[in-house]
């Protein structure tokens, strides 16, 4: 199973519920929401998607379950297309 990895060159900062995102290495700047703030802050060590999934499952209600096992995969994709995580098959 593929693990996540944020790259050390990425800066999070979270501001009322905005995340401004920038890779001091490729000086790529983006913004994303708290959502993707929570997911991407969990990758400080290698994880895999269920290891995400797994941790957020236990911070949010059972109601939100199902976008948490969807939306994991769609921040993740993101940012491996932005090259701001390294992964690993």
């Amino acid at each position: 199973m593929t693990t996540y990895k944020l790259k050390d060159s990425v800066k999070m900062e979270l501001n009322e519920g905005d995340l401004m995102i920038v890779d001091m290495e490729t000086g790529f700047v983006g913004k994303g929401n708290k959502h993707a703030y929570q997911i991407l802050s969990l990758l400080s060590e290698q994880k895999t998607v269920n290891d995400v999934i797994t941790v957020l499952k236990s911070q949010f209600h059972e109601s939100q379950i199902e976008r948490i096992e969807k939306s994991v995969p769609s921040v993740l994709e993101w940012a491996v297309e932005r090259d701001l995580v390294l992964s690993h098959p």
